[in-house]
């Protein structure tokens, strides 16, 4: 459970860096085995590019008017309801829910 935190938080902050390529993090996900959330990228690969076209100081005022943003929302609003988590299988079915 631990390197599967530790890829995703690596591919979060490849994702998020300017050179991060969507093509190399597909290549990542395919040889760990995330078939679906390679789909899923290649579904919102436009508003991905649209987001990283802001700087970092202004995507909070861009989230919502974008699908990243409302995800993020939804997040914070489900995680608010449980509180805490008895494990990271149960934050990790909660956000892949969404």
């Amino acid at each position: 459970m631990k390197n599967q935190n530790d890829f995703c938080l690596s591919l979060k902050a490849s994702l998020f860096e300017n050179n991060g390529d969507l093509e190399d993090i597909c290549e990542d996900l395919h040889y760990h085995g995330y078939h679906r959330a390679i789909n899923t990228i290649g579904r919102f690969s436009t508003d991905i590019h649209n987001y990283r076209v802001f700087l970092e100081k202004d995507w909070k005022k861009t989230n919502t008017t974008n699908m990243m943003g409302r995800v993020k929302t939804e997040i914070k609003r489900r995680s608010r309801v449980v509180s805490a988590f008895p494990s990271d299988a149960s934050l990790n079915r909660l956000i892949g829910s969404i």
